[in-house]
């Protein structure tokens, strides 16, 4: 331990670094065998441009890039830094395809027999509150698309969409076959549960 002065005139203790494996030849300190770069991003931008948009690197991605830079350079948090150059690469956005499951085709909605046989709900919700309520309960028929807005809170259970449906609109159009909403999939099967 050695004692260093501090700004306030009092004797700060510090504890000396462990070792790293590090040298120091011709100027340049080593880390492992790879030069250290010291964290200034514009140094850090140009060796990550040097290896990942040079014709001769060919825009390899991010391991590739990353396994090239670390044959010769290390720098703090070199993964995450070359993972957010690569991810932000504008001709690696526009022309690499995307590692994904390629979406199915469209299957177009039944057609209903009746009017309210098949809706759709959704809500819209956080507005301002106003006698209690926060939040609209939104059932639209997908034959003629009427609609009925019921007031809600946002915190409504399933129980409770379910409960407003045959309050409010089961009383006017009887009892649905099918639900369609963007909410979660077992929204769905729990408020037909619910109802049937």
């Amino acid at each position: 331990m050695t004692r260093r002065p501090s700004p306030t005139g009092t004797a700060k203790v510090v504890h000396p670094l462990p070792p790293i494996h590090g040298s120091e030849h011709d100027g340049l300190l080593y880390y492992h065998g790879c030069i250290c770069i010291p964290d200034t991003s514009d140094l850090c931008h140009r060796i990550v441009s040097l290896c990942h948009d040079t014709k001769v690197a060919g825009h390899p991605g991010c391991f590739k890039t990353l396994e090239l830079l670390s044959q010769n350079y290390w720098w703090l948090n070199m993964s995450w830094y070359v993972g957010l150059y690569v991810s932000h690469c504008d001709l690696c956005l526009r022309t690499k395809i995307q590692c994904c499951l390629p979406s199915g085709e469209l299957q177009p909605l039944l057609i209903p027999e009746e009017r309210w046989d098949i809706i759709s709900i959704d809500f819209i919700s956080e507005l301002p509150e106003s006698g209690g309520y926060d939040s609209i309960m939104v059932a639209v028929d997908s034959v003629g698309k009427h609609s009925h807005f019921v007031e809600t809170v946002t915190t409504v259970t399933t129980a409770g969409a379910a409960n407003l449906y045959l309050r409010n609109i089961w009383k006017l159009h009887g009892l649905l076959q099918k639900v369609m909403s963007d909410c979660r999939p077992q929204f769905v099967a729990a408020f037909m549960k619910e109802l049937y």
